[in-house]
């Protein structure tokens, strides 16, 4: 856990989580505190499973299992939507963005970054 207002708080825990996925990198991916891991079947992800455990035990991280999901055809990963060899935008994004309202000022603009 890292104290909330450290600026490079941030940077600090993805290179961390970078370690972690180095050797793994062709089954699992990491970005900040969202964790990927691709398989082709059931057992060959139970497999994977088992290694990132293992790396994140290494590593000194925890992981709270009441926000992991396991054994997904399809998964919502960084603002896309993700399965079966194909990646498409999320669905709930593009409404979002097609309901915003015209800006009137220059603030709005900052929630066409957030999306």
């Amino acid at each position: 856990m890292v104290p909330f207002g450290l600026r490079n708080a941030a940077a600090t825990y993805q290179r961390a989580m970078s370690k972690v996925v180095q050797t793994i990198s062709d089954f699992a991916c990491a970005y900040i505190d969202d964790l990927a891991i691709f398989s082709d079947t059931r057992q060959e992800h139970l497999n994977h499973l088992e290694e990132v455990f293992k790396r994140l035990e290494h590593f000194n991280f925890s992981v709270n299992l009441g926000k992991c999901k396991f054994a997904r055809q399809k998964v919502k990963y960084l603002g896309h939507v993700i399965g079966s060899g194909r990646h498409s935008p999320d669905k709930e994004r593009i409404k979002a963005i097609q309901n915003l309202q015209a800006p009137t000022t220059e603030k709005c603009f900052g929630i066409v970054q957030f999306l």
